[in-house]
């Protein structure tokens, strides 16, 4: 049993990463494990179930740099264990964020 914790540690669908995130990560970049850097969904909308576990969401795909469609689209696979956030998808609206709200205190 402690070995099927250990194996799941870090391994979430996409509502898991985005259930935490403000407006539930609408408008972030989520990409699966496996693929590269230039390789992601833009999330556009999200209808998470009750539990937050399963649902449906819609995004637009980046695919080796090239955006796949106008159009969003539902995402096919978001149950599957392998979501993550890109990387620096989060870092550049904190970085935002924290400076929008320094300036307002300076005033």
């Amino acid at each position: 049993m402690l070995t099927s914790q250990v194996l799941r540690v870090g391994k979430q669908n996409l509502f898991e990463v985005v259930q935490t995130l403000r407006a539930r990560g609408v408008g972030r970049q989520l990409q699966r494990c496996t693929w590269q850097e230039d390789s992601f969904w833009t999330l556009t909308a999200i209808q998470p179930a009750l539990d937050q576990k399963h649902g449906t969401a819609w995004g637009v795909l980046t695919w080796k740099g090239g955006q796949q469609q106008e159009q969003p689209v539902m995402i096919r696979g978001s149950l599957k264990r392998v979501w993550r956030l890109k990387d620096g998808a989060d870092s550049g609206a904190r970085l935002r964020g924290s400076g929008a709200q320094e300036d307002g205190a300076d005033k």
